[in-house]
Parts: structure tokens; sequence; C-alpha cells
């Protein structure tokens, strides 16, 4: 509706969220970086999420989080967790196991959308043993 406006034309913006390396800059001095406290894997506050996986959940890696309990109902198995939506270079992965040995895959789906999506992960407890069972999130980049 600009008046200085000229044209038809019509697109989409389409904002993507920052990168695992803009992350670690922001997120972490150089000091810490050079001590190798921004690794993918490492884990500096503690809380057993590793880097990758305090990205890939849009959390800060300086404070202790609490990890997403899984619950029990009628349809399965479900976690449930939130995530910043198209995060770049992270790929997102749900697995079950009844023998913490095997792993198969399992479906996330999106419960809300949004910037931050609310996501869920169901295991329907149809295959192996239905009273031992565990879910993990993997996140790879």
């Amino acid at each position: 509706n600009d008046p200085n406006y000229v044209g038809s034309a019509t697109g989409t913006l389409r904002i993507i969220g920052e990168t695992f390396a803009a992350w670690q800059s922001q997120s972490f001095t150089t000091t810490e970086i050079n001590l190798g406290l921004a690794a993918d894997s490492a884990d500096p506050d503690g809380d057993g999420l590793t880097n990758l996986a305090e990205y890939a959940l849009g959390l800060d890696p300086h404070v202790r989080n609490t990890l997403p309990l899984p619950t029990l109902d009628s349809n399965g198995l479900s976690l449930i967790f939130t995530r910043p939506k198209d995060l770049p270079g992270v790929t997102y992965a749900a697995e079950s196991s009844d023998d913490l040995i095997t792993w198969r895959p399992i479906n996330i789906e999106v419960v809300t959308d949004g910037p931050i999506q609310t996501m869920r992960v169901n295991d329907p407890l149809t295959t192996g043993n239905p009273t031992r069972r565990f879910v993990r999130l993997k996140f790879t980049r």
C-alpha cells in the first residue's frame, strides 16, 4: 500500500535462523572458543545437552536446562519439545529402543507451527518390549 511503489510483482521474504557458526560466535567468548567449550559435543553448563543440541533447541549453552521428559498415554510414548523454525545446517531425528543397543527411527511431527515450533515424537509401542522403552533426540550437522 506504499504510494511510492510501482509495479505489480509480489514475493515472499523468508528469513532463516542463524548458522551454528554465528550462534557459536554470539554465545561464546574467543577464550571459550579457543578452549574448545564451543565445540559441537561440548557441554559447558553440564546439563547433559551438547552445544549442538542447545543450538538445535534454541537454548543458552551457559544455562542449565531441564531435559524434556517423555509421557505415556493411550497413543504410546511421546516426547514434546520446542525448536526455532528453519535453523540452517542442523538435522533432527528421533529414535526409540527397548535395550539401549538397537535404535529404530520414529517420526517427528509439528504440533504448533510458528517462529518457535512445538514438536512431538511418538513411539506407538507396537514393536519390541512396550514395558521397557527409551526415546532419544539426535542432532547432526
